[in-house]
């Protein structure tokens, strides 16, 4: 018998965290495993149950860095002013960053490369998949 390999949606979720360390070659592994992988009709509902949840998480810790404060006898230094624009730059980037995260939450389909694998994972009802029968198949 092969080896089958069973992923918990919180796994799936921490795509979206910035506290965990999944990281996106996983999808293409679980893409190609795809005929081993169990999927369920629970896993797939808790997944999109808490998706929004996880994107707001991860969104609300992209977080602006406070503004570094120098000695004011450095204030006028190079360095100390190219720090500052730094920090600007960094903002400009967290900004863009979260308007990525708001198209990844508004149009999934569109913008969300773990949403579309995903759906194609559950979507792919192999008979090592549990999800329940609907009233046809039990006719």
């Amino acid at each position: 018998m092969s080896k089958l390999l069973f992923v918990d949606t919180n796994i799936y979720l921490d795509f979206y965290r910035i506290r965990n360390e999944v990281k996106i070659p996983f999808l293409s592994h679980l893409e190609a495993i795809k005929d081993s992988l169990i999927m369920t009709d629970q896993v797939e509902m808790e997944f999109k149950k808490n998706r929004q949840n996880a994107i707001l998480e991860g969104m609300a810790e992209l977080k602006y860095p406070n503004r570094i404060n120098v000695p004011s006898v450095l204030k006028q230094d190079k360095s100390s002013q190219a720090l500052n624009r730094d920090v600007e730059r960094i903002k400009d980037r967290i900004n863009k960053l979260k308007t990525r995260l708001e198209n990844v939450l508004e149009k999934p389909t569109v913008y969300d490369q773990v949403y579309k694998v995903l759906q194609r994972l559950f979507t792919k009802k192999k008979d090592i998949d549990l999800y329940r029968k609907s009233k046809k198949d039990m006719i």
